[in-house]
């Protein structure tokens, strides 16, 4: 149900970006230029839901993280167009870095199109971790959880006792799912050697409970939740033949390394 991603997306038209963030910041100071860009909007997409957005990270307003923004109005007493752009301009030449959970997909379209023979899973992410700088931004759930949602919810069809909205539904068998998130990407990626178990091959492994794997990150909502928390029932994880995880602790091996499709070419 939820999406992902900086709040400028959904907040300004294309035009906006344009000098990057520090012309950025000079059009959501100027009333005039706010009003343009609202309009611009609302012509394009139709009216915002407010509602639907929810602040995952900023540095200068910490106090609204887990807040949707109709919540953040409603605090500020601001309307929310305003309330959205004031937290672009206290946000400086950061502004960019503001992050939002973006609830709106719909649970049948999302699961029509998971059953296509075609479809693979991703988390659409980048490197999370729950220490140093990475430790103090509010992640999306799916950074830690991306995959292990999948065999949950779609392959038990087991609803989180917490996100009774997110209901589980069994769309695939846990074998179509492993193929989704091995074999056929490596084949659709031209990743030689990878995506499969067998002699000869790169040896990257994850040995899970298929019983009893979960997602443990949360979704947005109060201060108080820990929005770094890694899955559980994954004991071991290998990465080209070499031990990574460990009874579920990390080892301090660092045995990955950069992969390139098909396409590349040195330069």
């Amino acid at each position: 149900l939820y999406g992902g991603g900086w709040m400028a997306g959904p907040m300004m038209p294309a035009w906006a970006y344009e000098g990057g963030a520090p012309k950025m910041l000079e059009r959501v100071s100027d009333p005039l230029i706010r009003e343009k860009m609202k309009k611009d909007i609302i012509s394009s997409r139709g009216s915002l839901k407010f509602d639907d957005l929810i602040v995952l990270h900023s540095r200068r307003n910490p106090e609204f993280v887990g807040m949707n923004l109709m919540e953040v109005a409603e605090k500020s007493s601001k309307d929310p167009w305003d309330a959205a752009y004031d937290l672009f301009k206290d946000e400086g030449l950061d502004l960019v870095e503001i992050g939002v959970a973006i609830r709106g997909h719909k649970e049948e379209d999302l699961c029509i199109g998971f059953k296509h023979s075609a479809c693979m899973p991703n988390t659409d992410s980048w490197f999370r971790a729950p220490y140093g700088w990475l430790g103090k931004m509010s992640p999306h759930p799916r950074d830690y959880d991306g995959m292990v949602i999948v065999l949950r919810k779609w392959v038990r069809g087991v609803t989180r006792f917490d996100m009774p909205e997110e209901i589980g539904i069994k769309v695939v068998t846990l074998e179509e799912a492993v193929r989704k998130m091995t074999s056929l990407p490596a084949q659709r990626l031209g990743l030689k050697a990878r995506g499969l178990l067998r002699e000869g091959m790169w040896a990257d492994i994850v040995v899970f409970d298929a019983e009893k794997v979960t997602d443990k990150a949360p979704y947005p909502g109060p201060a108080n939740r820990k929005p770094h928390m890694y899955p559980e029932g994954i004991s071991y994880v290998f990465v080209n033949g070499t031990i990574i995880i460990d009874c579920g602790e990390h080892t301090g091996s660092l045995s990955g390394k950069i992969l390139h499709g098909s396409g590349y070419k040195v330069h």
